[in-house]
């Protein structure tokens, strides 16, 4: 009788100790999943915060730029008397804009008769100076080029596509375009502030270092911005801002994700293109 006693007492001793750990087992597992969730909501919750704070910072950055260039343009409108005149304008405003890496005019043919065809003079900050100097010509017809024909119409100004200027500043860079006006009202050229994607990369990664030392972002690495940094995409997915510089223009946030295989960071990558 005490032996089937123990027996019945041993059995509902491991039952009881099996389903506690059974007990202990789900509720751990939905401990884990409570805090999982509750860390994913938080760190995306802060990571939104981070890229509201670069976003707000950066549209600040480009609408200096573009309100420099209202402004120079109101300038050279009323100093078309002379392209001596114009030349001074475009120096004198240099100097009071030094996040601009460049600035020129193209204007109409023969506007000044005595400058030909093709007058296109750009200053630019060289070597803590600033340099002028006529780059248009029959070797460089920017009627033809694609930032003339859309600056030309652009009323309220609008950013061309980056590219890589090989007549003027020898940069990568995004320029801000609008059209110049004379005191009649007509159009007789088209402005463009030059921003450069190098120094676009470098505020951002100043954003990036001021955000790790004030806790928004976190790098493990020894090397800044290694594990945890910002970057940004033209239209077409391309990096135009990015800590590896090598990737600016020449490469796409796409060929980093496509090869993973994940369906979830391909639909990001689809819908960003899509915006």
């Amino acid at each position: 009788m005490k032996e089937k006693f123990r027996s019945v007492a041993n059995r509902l001793t491991w039952r009881i100790i099996l389903s506690t750990l059974l007990t202990m087992t789900i509720v751990s597992g939905l401990v884990f999943l409570f805090a999982a969730g509750t860390m994913l909501v938080q760190n995306s919750g802060h990571f939104k915060d981070v890229l509201e704070i670069i976003d707000e910072r950066m549209a600040v950055m480009l609408n200096a730029v573009e309100i420099s260039a209202v402004n120079n343009v109101d300038e050279i409108g009323q100093h078309l008397s002379s392209p001596d005149e114009v030349c001074a304008t475009l120096q004198d405003e240099m100097r009071l804009n030094p996040h601009v890496v460049g600035t020129a005019v193209g204007f109409i043919p023969d506007f000044f008769p005595k400058q030909g065809r093709w007058f296109e003079p750009y200053a630019r900050w060289q070597d803590g100076a600033i340099t002028l100097t006529q780059i248009g010509s029959a070797d460089h017809d920017y009627f033809e080029m694609d930032w003339y024909k859309k600056g030309f119409p652009a009323e309220n100004g609008i950013w061309s596509d980056p590219y890589f200027d090989e007549a003027g500043a020898n940069a990568l860079l995004s320029t801000f375009l609008l059209p110049v006006r004379d005191p009649q009202g007509r159009t007789v050229g088209v402005f463009g502030a030059d921003l450069s994607l190098e120094w676009l990369s470098d505020q951002l990664e100043e954003i990036d270092m001021s955000s790790m030392l004030s806790g928004l972002m976190t790098n493990e690495s020894e090397d800044p911005g290694k594990d945890t940094y910002s970057f940004i995409l033209g239209r077409n997915g391309e990096y135009l801002a990015h800590p590896d510089r090598s990737r600016i223009l020449n490469d796409r946030f796409s060929n980093h994700v496509d090869g993973t295989g994940e369906s979830r960071s391909s639909q990001i990558v689809h819908d960003m293109a899509s915006r």
